[in-house]
């Protein structure tokens, strides 16, 4: 960390101000370089149970992004990925297998809204 802090000095001729805010930037930078970059280490595979009558479905609490949802029912075949306005308009009261989500507020809103679990 001291020897980043030196060579960005250095390197950019920085001036003490600037300096000053350094440690901020990096930390802001690695914030940022941390929610671009996918690890694969850090990937995991969740199962999550629909409720009949229920469009949406908890997301872990360390959830950060979302790779692809698949139904594990029949032939386990995935979900497509709509808006949250999409969601609502085409499907406002169909019901049957969910055949798309959306992520909302912490939680994989499906639809149609199930009408069993799965």
């Amino acid at each position: 960390y001291d020897g980043l802090i030196a060579y960005v000095t250095e390197h950019l001729e920085l001036d003490e101000d600037t300096v000053a805010q350094l440690p901020t930037m990096v930390r802001l930078a690695e914030a940022r370089i941390d929610r671009l970059c996918t690890f694969p280490e850090r990937e995991t595979i969740e199962s999550a149970t629909t409720t009949a009558g229920s469009q949406v479905v908890s997301l872990p609490s360390d959830y950060r992004h979302l790779r692809g949802v698949r139904l594990v029912a029949d032939d386990g075949y995935p979900l497509a990925p709509v808006t949250y306005n999409q969601l609502h308009a085409e499907y406002t009261d169909a019901t049957g297998k969910p055949q798309v989500y959306a992520v909302v507020a912490g939680g994989l809103s499906v639809a149609p809204t199930p009408d069993a679990a799965y």
